[in-house]
């Protein structure tokens, strides 16, 4: 069972509820109307659901109609707008208002807040598309709307793409992906608005598989169960995930009145099969207690997602026990890889089977359809194409039957499937019998012991999975835990104390609010700054953050063994020795800088536990076996441990001695044990025993060890007095459990963990750099892999065959080749594909004796023969492999023969190479634990190294999957992302159809995507950060204080200014910046003026007919100085409460108490920014050390108070264009230009040089960034100028990135562009001249630097901006009126 959601686009994205899922799953656009769909096809039609209804004057359960959905999802308006409009303005006429008048209040009563706004596309592209069809038709003497082929329209679009991209780019397409990503960037509009958010109920298949063969009467009874879950579901999502934000950047949280939403019921899949589930689209419409409609806050939503499903699940498990005394089992089925799941306890296995497969044939014909497609057209489908390939995947692989179309007919065609699955109708018929009317399993009473033996699961399993979690991560598990385990009538009762029991201070610890503690006064919360349950407005819901006490004194534990002295300090002249033995053995290779500085720190830290940093390809292993010489030459002894038995392997090797697992060292002391302990202990192993105070233990890729785990094993050697060394890389794969602490470990330790700085693997110093981009999330290193060719892109099919085509090419040339995809299915798919081709290439299916190949099944649920490349996944140390090793989770082989028995012989391969190494594997291993091992999982893949990775992504993945990916090949490293829709019904009207996005693009939202775990330390460490905590914290004050403005002159006054407001000016209220206006005028008051007077001289001014947003203007009339007619605040930049006002403490109490917050954070922030170093400041600050300390720390609050990222180079960020923080922004950079001396900015000073070359660099959006970089290299003394042209020469650049591109060509590191030391003065030579000028002393004229600010403020921009479809209030300080709903996601 599952509940999933998607976002629904604004526009049509409407039309598949009607066109689909209430007419029976046939998509067939331009259909007249959606009755003739009800009386073609019998569907049922949706219905209204959901307690925001009564506002809208709709009774749940109604019908939904065409027309009320054009109006709700297509335009954000009342669902019965024309009936709303007309009986509005009927009674205002009626009651004699004029005509315009009456038809303008008619028109308000219509809106929800303001309407979706529907966006087109500004490119060219769409229209001479269209006359290009029009063209064709001509040619073919057709009419000129003639229906096209869709081979032929593909064909035209392609050239019509490739002559419009050869136009701008004066080069034809260099690969696909630029053809493809040309297409989507000018296909798309410039933005697109949610409509909705589309959630999907589906019980398991069982259930669905009863109500399709079952009679009409309990399949009746089935359908009403599935709506009750539905509508338990989601009742706990509007009374705890629904609410919308308000205020400077959605800072406030807002009770909101219910859900509105529309419910359609589906019956089967696109492949014809029973698939019972129920679409339930929610509108992004709420009504807030003020009675406005606004739009739903997003965010608490997609935290809500798991736990609503969970509830779902529980639910329908209870309703259908309750009406049918059915019981639910686990799958017995199912493999470790794959997610428990329970079935209806009776119902056939093989059913559920058969219905699951045709949806994967689909699949797949689909990917076949759409390689076809991009190996024809040289590009991707668009939207729209991958929706009829879908169709025509469906067509073809549909059985050569007539396609039932009422309930009878598909029931009648459903038990006759059924039938011959089983063996005959009366095995159907005797389903019910064998599923209804189970006894019931005896369950515990659900008494104090039980709701805390619940609570106390639930609680071990959130805090196994992570450090910390919120209340939605306990609720999903509450859930889990209950499940089979109570009564239906005791689930409320029981969920509600078992939550309760979890949350209370004996059983988990809540992280307090730093502010609360810093600021007492604001325990108490006035009532209006908080919500009904009482929570303060500026919390947002889920947001609390928990952990165990066990969990924080393991970490501190861990914590503690960082800092604790003991550890051997070994003679400084052996680790020289071994050093210069290596490097004389090595000339060609020796140790660089950063391995002999691991090495040293390692051997001289005497520290029981140390650690250092190795990226990947770092050269860690040679690292460690040189230590391991240096330590066994002073007569101690070296133990190697790894997560897995692969990684202890390679180590052991490497270093020249024993390695283990971490588990098998933990499983022998954990049999010893007094509380383990028998008669008949078995005894220590020798390598046990001998770990003592002169044991060096090197752990390798301990960062993929828990937190338990990790604590075990160092708790465990510090008490031999071993001394602990662990490496490995903080930016790869972390733990799969809670995990995290190694930053703890390394913040606390009193040495600075040394880092290996020099990437050795890649053949291409240019890779190198590029993967070191990767491993600090940086987006600009995705430059290198474009320049080279390196990203591909298309549909999942594309991707896939893509993927392996390449990889079989290298295979065929001789390397060592490794396929990586993120799920295990994928890699099921991909090895049944290198299977084939192998038997077709090398060994036909029958010997020459006619007998068939002898093949063996194996785990995966694949088949293998001799020949076959398979993979070990579990530790045998039973089945040995030569003198010193066994089969291990993670080894490749080959296999050898097949035997009669089941078992196989099998050849080690390493490094792609069959070796000598060979053994017999019993045919119960071969069964459970040997997989197909073409193909391997990215999660898998950390530790192999290989001459070239070829990768498919999904576009899911973590920015830590995809740098382990990409960093696994010695010669090149490929990643193949799908970009094209899924092809999924339903697909065409979702928000990827409406803004579909490039390959570069969805891998920026990989790299935004930080997969590490999180301790909860850190996570404490992080939320008392200053640096951190300030922009909200400013956010807060600003919100305060305009609420405390209106809390003081009450809602009467307010009151008078909204009619005196709209009187004034008609629809004034309406605008997007009143609620700014408003809280202005409560500050007049506030400070003894009259806050309608002043309205009234601010709109007498000038006229506002011309106006957008007369609300803005007139704020802005008020106060030009953007102050908000207030007072000083805690920052130069920031309005504070008027200095004279009557208002008494109480009431500004909170206001005065933020004040004071951010007044500290800003101290603090100052402090940390005067001590920064150059390795220790952010980029940004690093050309501004050593002039004016003052300054910087001022532009510190600045970046940190406007939540500006610190990839921003610009010192002061985007430009504001608030009044009062606009004017600062000058300030601030009058400010650099005394000390900088520049009054052009780097992207302005190279411009013109950059222009010479390619004007398109200029014009990327990396292009700020890029220039600082050049300009830094101009300063450290480069010829920048020349090595630019030469690089530019190479080749073409390619079409996205190319700034960032030709800055990767050079290969230039930040070391070799270090900024010059201060000089005796302590101010450094920052201005070194540009390209075409000289250096010169700052211009003293007022006039130059205020040109050279000016322009600083007009040369800014967003790098792929995304906007808050949640935020649905004008906000002063953003500048830009945000419309209601609109979202890129």
């Amino acid at each position: 069972m599952v509940a999933t959601m998607h976002k629904v686009a604004a526009g049509n994205g409407y039309e598949y509820y009607l066109r689909n899922t209430a007419a029976n799953d046939t998509t067939a656009r331009g259909r007249a109307s959606l009755s003739d769909y009800y009386n073609e096809h019998g569907e049922a039609p949706g219905t209204w659901h959901g307690s925001g209804l009564s506002d809208l004057e709709i009774t749940p359960g109604d019908e939904v109609t065409e027309e009320q959905m054009k109006f709700l999802f297509g335009a954000g308006m009342h669902p019965n707008a024309d009936q709303v409009r007309e009986r509005v303005k009927a009674h205002h006429l009626a009651a004699g208002v004029r005509p315009a008048y009456a038809a303008r209040l008619a028109e308000k009563a219509t809106k929800l807040g303001n309407k979706f706004a529907v966006y087109s596309t500004t490119s060219g592209f769409p229209a001479a598309t269209a006359q290009a069809y029009r063209d064709y038709n001509t040619s073919q003497d057709e009419c000129v709307t003639a229906h096209i082929p869709d081979q032929i329209r593909a064909q035209i679009r392609t050239d019509v793409a490739t002559e419009m991209f050869t136009t701008e780019y004066g080069r034809g397409p260099l690969d696909p992906r630029e053809l493809s990503g040309w297409v989507a960037k000018n296909s798309r509009p410039d933005r697109t608005a949610v409509a909705g958010f589309d959630f999907t109920f589906s019980p398991v298949k069982s259930v669905s598989g009863l109500w399709a063969v079952a009679t009409p009467e309990l399949a009746h009874k089935i359908e009403t169960a599935h709506r009750a879950a539905i509508t338990d579901a989601l009742s706990w999502l509007e009374n705890n995930a629904l609410f919308t934000r308000l205020g400077r950047n959605g800072i406030r949280h807002v009770d909101v009145q219910g859900v509105v939403a529309a419910t359609f019921d589906h019956r089967d899949s696109r492949a014809g099969d029973p698939d019972l589930h129920t679409h339930v689209l929610v509108a992004n419409r709420v009504r807030t207690e003020d009675g406005k409609w606004r739009t739903v806050n997003g965010t608490v939503v997609h935290e809500a997602v798991v736990t609503v499903s969970e509830i779902y699940d529980t639910r329908l498990e209870h309703h259908l026990e309750t009406a049918l005394d059915m019981q639910f089992e686990t799958r017995t089925d199912r493999t470790p890889d794959q997610v428990r799941v329970r079935e209806i306890a009776g119902f056939p296995l093989p059913l559920i089977h058969h219905w699951s497969r045709r949806t994967a044939v689909i699949a797949d014909r689909l990917g076949t359809l759409t390689a076809a497609f991009a190996t024809t057209f040289g590009r991707e489908p668009t939207p729209s194409e991958v929706h009829d390939l879908g169709q025509r995947a469906t067509l073809e692989t549909r059985p050569r039957k007539h396609a039932p179309t009422s309930r009878a007919e598909q029931r009648a065609s459903w038990r006759a499937d059924a039938a011959a699955v089983l063996g005959g109708i009366d095995v159907v018929d005797n389903i019910e019998a064998r599923v209804v009317g189970v006894p019931r399993v005896p369950r515990p009473a659900p008494d104090r012991v039980f709701i805390t033996h619940l609570a106390d699961q639930a609680l071990a399993a959130v805090s196994d999975k992570r450090a910390t979690w919120r209340e939605f991560n306990l609720r999903a598990e509450v859930e889990r835990q209950i499940r089979g385990n109570i009564a239906p009538a005791e689930w409320a009762q029981v969920t509600e104390k078992v939550l309760t029991q979890a949350l209370s201070p004996s059983s988990s610890v809540a992280r307090g609010d730093p502010d609360v503690t810093e600021q007492p006064d604001l325990r108490a919360v006035p009532a209006w700054l908080r919500r009904r349950d009482g929570t303060p407005i500026h919390t947002r819901a889920n947001s609390q953050i928990y952990t165990t006490e066990s969990t924080l004194a393991a970490e501190a534990e861990l914590i503690a063994l960082s800092v604790e002295p003991g550890g051997v300090i070994l003679n400084p002249g052996l680790v020289f020795n071994a050093v210069n033995d290596y490097n004389t053995a090595h000339p060609d290779q020796p140790l660089n800088p950063g391995q002999i500085r691991v090495i040293e720190s390692f051997a001289s830290a005497g520290m029981r536990v140390h650690t250092a940093n190795a990226p990947a390809g770092t050269g860690k292993t040679t690292a460690m076996q040189v230590l391991a010489t240096a330590w066994e030459s002073g007569g101690g002894t070296v133990l190697g441990m790894a997560p897995t038995a692969a990684a202890a392997s390679v180590l052991g090797e490497s270093i020249g001695t024993r390695a283990e697992t971490v588990d098998k060292l933990l499983h022998v002391i954990d049999s010893h044990r007094p509380d383990n302990a028998s008669e008949n202990l078995p005894f220590l192993p020798q390598w046990v025993l001998d770990i003592d105070a002169t044991t060096l233990v090197i752990v390798d890729e301990h960062v993929t060890l828990p937190t338990t785990k990790r604590l075990q094993l160092l708790r465990y050697l510090t008490g031999r007095g071993a001394s602990v060394r662990c490496i490995g890389d903080d930016r790869q794969l972390s733990a799969i459990d809670a995990g995290g602490v190694h930053a703890d470990m390394t913040h606390a330790a009193p040495e600075q963990a040394p880092t290996l700085t020099e990437v050795v693997r890649f053949a291409q110093r240019g890779e190198a750099l590029a993967s070191t981009g990767l491993r600090e999330g940086d987006p600009l290193a995705l430059a290198w892999y474009l320049d080279n060719g390196r990203i591909h892109a298309g549909h999942l099919g594309t991707v896939y065959a893509d993927a392996y085509r390449a990889w079989a090419a290298d295979i065929a040339h001789g390397w060592d080749a490794v396929m990586l995809a993120p799920t295990h299915d994928i890699v099921s798919a991909l090895n049944v594909r290198a299977r084939a081709d192998r038997i077709a290439r090398t060994a036909p299916a029958i010997t020459a004796a006619g007998v068939p190949d002898p093949h063996v099944f194996l785990a995966d649920r694949l088949v293998a023969s001799a020949g076959d490349i398979v993979r070990t996944r579990r530790n045998d140390p039973r089945l040995r492999v030569g003198a010193r090793d066994w089969v291990r989770n993670g080894y490749s082989w080959t296999i050898r023969e097949v035997h009669s028995d089941g078992a196989v012989t099998v050849v080690r391969r390493v490094h792609g190479r069959d070796t000598d190494a060979v053994v017999r594997l019993p045919g119960d291993y071969v069964h459970e634990h040997l997989h197909l091992g073409y193909a391997a999982t990215i999660d898998s893949a950390q530790g192999i190294t290989a001459d070239s990775c070829h990768v498919a992504m999904s576009g899911r993945e973590s920015r830590q999957q995809f740098y382990v990916a990409m960093a696994r090949g010695r010669q090149a490293n490929h990643v193949y992302i799908a970009t094209a829709l899924d092809g999924d019904e339903g697909d065409i009207y979702t928000l990827p159809a409406h803004y579909p996005r490039t390959a570069v693009e969805h891998l920026h939202h990989v790299l935004d995507r930080d997969g590490a775990r999180t301790s909860a330390h850190t996570e404490l460490r992080d939320a008392l950060d200053p640096a951190r905590r300030i922009g909200r914290a400013v956010d807060i004050y600003l919100d305060t204080l305009g609420m405390t403005a209106e809390n003081a002159i009450g809602t009467t006054r307010l009151d008078t200014i909204d009619r005196i407001a709209e009187q004034l000016v008609p629809g004034l209220t309406d605008s997007p910046a009143y609620s700014v206006l408003r809280q202005h005028l409560a500050m007049l008051a506030l400070s003894g003026a009259d806050p309608v007077t002043e309205l009234r001289t601010a709109i007498a001014a000038r006229e506002l007919d011309t106006v957008t947003d007369p609300a803005a203007v007139l704020d802005w009339r008020l106060d030009p100085t953007g102050n908000h007619s207030a007072g000083p605040g805690p920052l130069a930049w920031t309005p504070g409460l008027p200095t004279e006002t009557s208002t008494a403490d109480a009431e500004t109490a909170p206001v005065q108490a933020r004040e004071r917050i951010v007044a500290e954070l800003a101290r603090q922030v100052s402090d940390t920014a005067r001590a920064w170093t150059t390795a220790t400041a952010p980029k940004w600050a690093r050309p501004l050390l050593g002039t004016d300390p003052e300054l910087v720390a001022d532009l510190a609050i600045w970046r940190a108070g406007l939540h500006v990222p610190e990839s921003d180079p610009g010192p002061t960020g985007p430009a504001r264009y608030i009044a009062i923080e606009r004017a600062h922004q000058q300030q601030l950079h009058r400010r650099i230009l005394e000390v900088d001396g520049n009054t052009r900015l780097p992207q302005h000073r190279w411009a013109a040089t950059v222009d010479r070359i390619d004007p398109r660099i200029s014009t990327d959006p990396t292009w700020p960034i890029i220039a600082t970089n050049i300009d830094a290299a101009a300063r450290a003394g480069l010829d920048i100028e020349r090595q630019l042209t030469n690089a530019a020469g190479a080749r073409p650049l390619p079409d996205e990135m190319p700034a960032a591109a030709l800055w990767a060509r050079l290969e230039i590191t930040d070391t070799d562009i270090t900024e010059p030391e201060p000089d005796r003065d302590g101010i450094a030579a920052h201005s070194a001249p540009g390209p075409t000028e000289q250096a010169h002393e700052p211009d003293p004229q007022a006039q130059t630097i205020t040109n050279a600010v000016d322009a600083a403020l007009g040369d800014t921009h967003t790098e792929y901006a995304e906007d808050d479809s949640s935020v649905d209030e004008f906000d002063p300080y953003d500048g830009l009126g945000r419309d209601a709903g609109h979202e890129i996601d």
